[in-house]
């Protein structure tokens, strides 16, 4: 199973967390990912690597707040 380094960001752009992900394919390794983010409170985006390959960047989806 490949394996994948995934980055996440901060607001500023600044590394704010380290995580290995695992998948079958670069969309599964993706999905898992974008679901880590999801968790996260203080990581506003990801970069998803394999080796010196850059996979993907994604930045969360502002939420819409109800006031």
């Amino acid at each position: 199973m490949p394996h994948y380094r995934c980055y996440f960001l901060g607001s500023d752009g600044h590394i704010k967390g380290v995580e290995e992900i695992y998948g079958n394919t670069d969309d599964d390794a993706v999905q898992a990912a974008r679901h880590s983010l999801a968790r996260r409170l203080y990581e506003d985006a990801f970069e998803l690597w394999q080796g010196a390959r850059r996979v993907s960047g994604e930045a969360k989806k502002p939420s819409i707040k109800n006031i």
